[in-house]
């Protein structure tokens, strides 16, 4: 039943096998092969979905218990998995599907707060720290801002309603320079 599943996915959201494994909900899809931030929206979209943006508890517990039943974890504890946050201009992080500031979740008037920084994060390291990553031990998980350059697994998930938006809508260019804004001050994380 459950291969017959993956295959069925695979032929309704049209990618192989082995780029995704989808979570039992069909929400989320963890990926099998390490990209970086750009790339790695890329290949959401190209298979229909988008770069994971968690605006409930609710939805990071979901990606944290799916990450936990097919023992995901990366050998290298420092690495993570791709999330659709990232760094504009003003130093704030939002969530490149949904236009809503990091850390701002529920339902409009969106005064709920998800707070899932790590200690210390985000720090803006070099001031080059631009993209949004899931860390996970096995046990607890929390976001860490880290350069889009490196190569990351990540998660995508089905596209939401009303999402921002669309394939090639944006320019990410700023995302390869420094920005010294360190958007650990208005963050909402302290």
């Amino acid at each position: 039943m459950y291969f017959k599943c993956i295959a069925w996915l695979s032929i309704l959201f049209g990618f192989s096998v082995s780029d995704f494994i989808p979570s039992p909900d069909g929400i989320y899809f963890l990926s099998t092969e390490v990209l970086n931030w750009t790339a790695a929206r890329e290949a959401c979209i190209n298979a229909d979905l988008e770069l994971a943006s968690v605006l409930l508890n609710q939805e990071h517990n979901a990606i944290e218990k799916f990450l936990l039943e097919h023992i995901k974890k990366e050998e290298d504890i420092w690495s993570g998995y791709w999330l659709a946050g990232i760094r504009h201009h003003s130093g704030s992080f939002y969530w490149d599907n949904t236009g809503i500031k990091v850390g701002l979740g529920g339902l409009p008037p969106r005064d709920y707060h998800v707070k899932l920084w790590l200690l210390g994060e985000p720090n803006n390291v070099s001031g080059m720290e631009h993209c949004l990553e899931l860390k996970w031990d096995g046990i607890f998980s929390g976001w860490n801002d880290i350069s889009c350059s490196k190569r990351r697994r990540y998660i995508c998930q089905s596209t939401r309603e009303g999402g921002l938006r669309e394939k090639d809508s944006e320019d990410y260019s700023y995302l390869a320079f420094p920005n010294a804004l360190n958007q650990q001050v208005n963050c909402g994380c302290h």
